[in-house]
């Protein structure tokens, strides 16, 4: 066979599979044929829905003598939007030339859908010169899908809600999302009550502030815990800090040695002062970087004074008559008053708040009192028909002057503590 045979045999067979296979499947057609020239409209559905694209197809075939001139129909459909249009190569079939144009539409919420009419322009080519003439074809109308039916009755007002249990990443993330929520304000409470307390702190004079860096220590009970060097450490740093704030020696930045030299010359410093001063700060040395072992007789040595101070807001505010009439538990007050009478070594009642009744009558009993600024001191025993009995009538007349003692405890007031001590 030669090779024009061949492509003849290709050209044939493609011929006919084009003509045996069909182009649309079409569920609606509109003819819009005139004369020679056949015009084939097609759609894939029957009807419109709003919700489907739908797809059309236009397929002309006239014979190989005429030339056909379609207009640009996109802007020919009413109630669609065009979203795609395409148009496949001519075919030579035994009918003529076959063209076919596609396009999917997209349908808006119209009451009508329609191909309006547009005009067609041929060419007969067998004629010198060529006659041109031209056709309208009919506007084309395509079925809406019925609409949804109406439904009856009313609307459910009152539906109940259908508990969903969240799943275990939910729960996971809202844990976490917990106990980030309560670390942070954890934090926050704790930096707002450190900041209070550094400004109230900061407003105190250098001796209460001294105190209550010194009450704070001993409420971390080092001592009882067998932690003796931190124990040194942190009473150092109360001492020197408050030599600091009172002097305005440098004492926490310096050495035990630095900070002696710098006192001898300070005039605040006197040599019965200095004495034990230094007995202390070497002692603490000693327990602090010399790796000496910390005991309970090495401590009892190290003591020079026994310092009486009170946790909380007050010092001793009286008895609790609630006490008053039960059986006595521990030692009593007069054994405590007696201890510290003849302790070898000086006791101090540092006195803070009120010191009212037996805690007055306990810091009496001391070899020496301070009191801050704002401290107030009373027997208020009157006031309840009784008379002070744990030496407070003795005691008081030495320290404070037998006219201002006989009025303080026959008026059970309040005495500030400059008036008192």
């Amino acid at each position: 066979m030669t090779r024009l045979g061949r492509r003849l045999c290709i050209v044939a067979v493609a011929v006919a599979c084009a003509l045996a296979a069909p182009s649309v499947r079409a569920a609606f057609t509109a003819d819009l044929s005139w004369g020679d020239v056949s015009l084939t409209l097609a759609a894939e559905s029957d009807s419109v829905d709003p919700a489907r694209d739908f797809m059309l197809t236009l397929v002309l075939t006239a014979p190989a003598h005429l030339t056909v001139i379609l207009p640009d129909l996109r802007g020919r459909f009413s109630g669609f939007s065009t979203a795609e249009d395409l148009a496949r190569d001519p075919v030579v079939t035994p009918d003529g030339v076959r063209r076919e144009f596609r396009w999917r539409l997209v349908p808006e919420l119209e009451r009508e859908y329609r191909l309006a009419p547009f005009a067609v322009t041929v060419t007969d080519t067998r004629r010198v010169p060529s006659i041109v003439t031209s056709f309208a074809t009919r506007a084309v109308y395509f079925p809406a899908a019925p609409r949804a039916p109406k439904t009856d009755g009313d609307l459910e007002l009152d539906a109940k809600p259908v508990y969903v249990a969240p799943s275990a990443r939910t729960v996971t993330v809202w844990v976490f999302i917990g106990i980030a929520a309560a670390a942070l304000l954890a934090a926050a409470l704790w930096g707002i009550t450190h900041i209070k307390r550094r400004v109230r702190e900061a407003r105190l004079s250098p001796g209460e502030r001294a105190l209550a860096e010194l009450e704070r220590l001993l409420r971390r009970r080092l001592v009882e815990k067998g932690l003796y060097k931190d124990f040194y450490i942190e009473l150092t740093g109360v001492v020197r800090r408050y030599i600091e704030r009172t002097h305005g020696i440098h004492a926490p930045a310096q050495t035990t040695e630095e900070f002696l030299t710098a006192a001898v010359s300070h005039p605040a410093f006197a040599a019965a002062t200095l004495g034990p001063l230094r007995d202390f700060l070497e002692s603490s040395d000693l327990i602090k970087f010399a790796g000496q072992t910390a005991t309970p007789a090495l401590a009892d040595a190290a003591v020079k004074a026994i310092v009486l101070i009170c946790e909380g807001r007050t010092f001793i505010a009286g008895a609790d008559i609630t006490e008053f009439g039960g059986a006595s538990r521990g030692p009593s007050l007069f054994d405590v008053q007696e201890m510290m009478e003849n302790a070898p070594k000086p006791v101090i009642a540092a006195i803070h708040g009120t010191a009212l009744g037996g805690g007055l009558e306990v810091a009496l009993v001391a070899h020496y009192r301070v009191a801050v600024p704002s401290a107030r001191l009373g027997l208020p025993e009157v006031n309840l028909g009784l008379l002070p009995g744990a030496g407070g009538t003795q005691r008081l007349p030495r320290v404070a002057g037998p006219e201002k003692a006989l009025e303080m405890m026959t008026s059970g007031r309040h005495a500030p503590a400059k008036e008192a001590l």
